[in-house]
């Protein structure tokens, strides 16, 4: 997971948290760590669902009808595991759902 062509390939690689950075760095297949290559400044994805707060959205009148008063859940899927392992991913989905 250390050296796909991606990372191989880029000039920098940004990663969510230190944490993650010093895994990359650490673990190089080639005894070779890739220090400077990965910035550790987060992922605006995570740092959106951290920092919002249900007063900052305002549901369109047509979802307000139809979630009413259910909870909703934001299930977050890999994108990489759906390819490489497509039909575990298809069963776990059906399974959850």
């Amino acid at each position: 997971m250390c050296r796909p062509p991606g990372i191989v390939n880029a000039d920098y690689v940004i990663v969510q948290d230190e944490n993650i950075k010093a895994q990359f760095e650490q673990h190089d297949p080639d005894g070779k760590p890739l220090e400077g290559k990965f910035l550790a400044i987060g992922s605006p994805k995570f740092d959106k669902v951290l920092t919002s707060k249900k007063e900052d959205f305002i549901l369109p009148a047509r979802w307000q009808q139809i979630i009413q008063v259910k909870k909703i859940v934001l299930y977050n899927t890999s994108l990489k595991a759906a390819l490489e392992h497509s039909d575990m991913v298809c069963r776990k989905l059906r399974y959850v759902f």
